[in-house]
């Protein structure tokens, strides 16, 4: 498969729909205030999310809303869309490849269940959270894991623009790569979310806007016993990402810089594959708000 091509040709769309919709000509979008999507491409350097480093460029669904006391964000990853990654990553043109990276988060506000308004104190206001990731390999070729993460969070009162929500999980593991893991109740989270608007741009048409998001997990039971081994598996593990946005009413352009420690649950401790979980990777994405 040409990517070049592929990826001229949705660069040509992106700004043929947006010249379209300045002149007057596109279709209104039926997209409601509550619910807002995105197409995006991205462009992945050095990520650590298995015992190797690896790069890629592929397609992505994200969306994000809220609809009274739910709210939610999502993606939807097509590795190796465009048909070019390092080598031995798999994705889903190759055969026992991963067709989809699904990660999703909701939460339930505690606040707007009982009928109570925004808190004027620290915490303003309290959730019931999940978040739920799915690699959709195959199970039987060991290349599939879904967890559930499920547990309670927070909002946080700054006074100020930035946002600032806190995670406490409590793990369960279904499929994980066909571990030893698989099937129970172990481990922990705790994550952090914030986002910051540095200015409006463009005539209030877009702007600039930093985010990110902390996870650090710990007790899952993946450390190994006896060393050396062939185990890579880590009983804790951090991943910090942050993200610089530049929007202009339905296109966008994000770069990102994102650190693993012991990345994917992996380290290395000895055994025969030399691995690298640590480390700083990083991501270029350019993206259509649908």
């Amino acid at each position: 498969m040409n990517y070049k091509v592929l990826i001229t040709s949705i660069l040509f769309l992106f700004f043929y729909m947006e010249i379209a919709q300045a002149k007057g000509d596109a279709v209104e979008n039926p997209t409601s205030d509550w619910f807002s999507n995105y197409v995006n491409v991205v462009s992945s350097h050095n990520s650590r999310f298995g015992p190797v480093k690896a790069r890629d460029i592929f397609l992505e669904y994200e969306f994000d809303g809220r609809q009274k006391m739910f709210d939610f964000w999502g993606d939807v990853d097509i590795p190796k869309f465009f048909g070019t990654a390092s080598d031995g990553k798999k994705g889903i043109w190759d055969a026992h490849g991963v067709p989809l990276y699904l990660d999703l988060q909701a939460r339930m506000s505690i606040n707007s269940l009982f009928g109570l308004g925004e808190n004027k104190n620290l915490f303003k206001e309290y959730f019931i959270s999940t978040n739920y990731i799915g690699n959709f390999g195959k199970k039987s070729d060991k290349s599939a894991s879904h967890v559930l993460w499920l547990g309670l969070g927070a909002s946080i009162n700054t006074h100020s623009k930035l946002s600032l929500n806190i995670n406490g999980y409590f793990r369960k593991n279904f499929s994980d790569y066909g571990s030893l893991q698989e099937n129970n109740w172990k481990g922990y989270r705790l994550k952090m979310k914030w986002a910051y608007p540095i200015t409006s741009l463009f005539g209030n048409n877009g702007g600039l806007t930093y985010s990110g998001h902390g996870d650090y997990d710990f007790g899952t039971g993946k450390e190994p016993k006896v060393k050396p081994s062939n185990n890579t598996g880590s009983n804790d593990a951090l991943e910090i990402t942050n993200t610089l946005d530049l929007s202009y009413k339905r296109i966008h352009f994000a770069t990102i810089a994102r650190y693993w420690y012991h990345g994917g649950g992996n380290k290395n401790n000895g055994g025969t594959l030399h691995v690298h979980a640590s480390g700083w990777g990083c991501y270029f994405v350019l993206g259509y708000k649908l």
